[in-house]
């Protein structure tokens, strides 16, 4: 018997979202943003001038929030070329 092409096991399901949001949290780190305490998926930034920028991952969404305009648009392209 042969293991049908495209095939995925159900541990390799597992592990490739795991893998994604754990490279993907690299970058936002790198980025200089900090994970919250309470939820992993919930991302913030605190710029030197008091201004804040969060960013929440839900399955395959996210949201951008915050009042520094600029960080924002930094953020999308940052993130595009990763």
């Amino acid at each position: 018997m042969e293991i049908p092409q495209g095939f995925y096991s159900h541990n390799e399901k597992n592990k490739s979202p795991r893998a994604w949001f754990g490279r993907f949290a690299q970058v936002m780190i790198s980025l200089g943003y900090k994970k919250s305490q309470g939820d992993h998926t919930l991302f913030i930034k605190h710029c030197i001038d008091g201004k804040l920028t969060l960013l929440l991952v839900f399955v395959n969404d996210m949201i951008v929030i915050g009042d520094d305009e600029i960080e924002k648009l930094t953020l999308k392209e940052k993130l595009t070329i990763q």
